[in-house]
């Protein structure tokens, strides 16, 4: 099979197929150099009665965590869930053997939310034409003492 019997087409929705292909292939791949590897989706919510009062998601590979999303209904803001949500999901990952976990926010987002919570800023990507949608990323060591 060569490239151009490859047909490239849109995920609309992730199956659990598409998932394990994800999870073996890194793993595969991560053991074939010596390394345990082991790609998992995380997800907290935080409830408050029937209501999504927030969410942070993300995955682990290796021994490092990337949190993809973290959001908090605007009713919620300000009142520790965020807070509350990232010590919840760093506990588990920890646990999990995550030595590290990164995570990437706009200027207008979170940049000092994450730095209040022991994040250390790695990079910017300025964004010329809009600074607003300048990009943080940050990494924080879960093996450091608080």
């Amino acid at each position: 099979m060569s490239v151009k019997d490859v047909k490239i087409i849109p995920v609309t929705e992730e199956t659990e197929a598409f998932d394990a292909f994800i999870r073996d292939t890194f793993a595969v791949h991560a053991e074939s150099h010596g390394i345990r590897g082991r790609y998992e989706p995380f997800a907290y919510e935080a409830k408050a009665g029937d209501e999504t009062a927030g969410v942070v998601t993300g995955h682990t590979l290796y021994h490092e965590a990337h949190v993809s999303e973290l959001i908090v209904a605007e009713a919620y803001r300000g009142q520790g869930v965020g807070t509350a949500l990232l010590n919840a999901a760093e506990r588990d990952l920890k646990a999990r053997g995550a030595r590290y976990v990164t995570v990437s926010t706009h200027r207008f987002q979170a940049p000092g939310f994450y730095e209040k919570r022991g994040y250390r800023l790695e990079y910017v990507r300025e964004d010329r034409d809009d600074p607003a949608l300048s990009k943080y990323y940050f990494v924080k060591d879960l093996t450091e003492k608080e």
